[in-house]
């Protein structure tokens, strides 16, 4: 009777554990939302399990009517210290492009510029966030037309999660 109790106890444990695995998989960097398939929209976060945060603004229109703001934020919820990891070649933290995340096949017509101060981004994500802290990173596009599409591409600086996939934003600039 008790190796009966025990066997259900085990498979009732082991039916939860897959569960969890899988709604882990399907979560956040690689998974179905904020992939570039599924992307995540203006004011979304991206919740890691590291206690990362990561959240693009709502674009604003300038009062020049050709420049929108908006900023990405990275907000450490967990109760210790994130440190970086280090960049692959080529790799940068964040990343701004015209269009939709897998819209490869329209070259862009360099509309658009994005000002984004890529040295401080890296000098700040490249370093460590503290328990509680936040950083915000600023992003101007300059030259954007009236319902463009834009993407906002930001890879995992942190270390506490796997850094394969970066996760994706589509903005869509009034």
């Amino acid at each position: 009777m008790v190796t009966v109790i025990v066997l259900i106890l085990s498979g009732v444990c082991f039916f939860t554990y897959a569960i969890y695995s899988l709604e882990k998989s399907l979560k956040g960097n690689g998974g179905v939302e904020g992939s570039a398939e599924n992307p995540l929209g203006a004011g979304d976060t991206e919740r890691y399990e590291n206690g990362l945060r990561v959240t693009v603004s709502e674009p604003r229109l300038e009062p020049d009517g050709t420049t929108h703001r908006f900023t990405v934020t990275y907000e450490n919820e967990s109760d210790r210290t994130l440190t970086a990891l280090p960049m692959g070649a080529g790799r940068v933290p964040l990343v701004v492009n015209d269009g939709e995340p897998l819209d490869h096949d329209d070259p862009d017509d360099s509309s658009s510029s994005y000002t984004i101060d890529l040295e401080e981004t890296v000098r700040k994500l490249l370093t460590r966030l503290d328990a509680g802290d936040s950083i915000t990173v600023p992003v101007r596009v300059v030259g954007s037309k009236e319902g463009m599409t834009i993407t906002v591409k930001v890879w995992m600086p942190f270390e506490g999660y796997r850094y394969d996939h970066p996760v994706y934003w589509t903005l869509t600039l009034d």
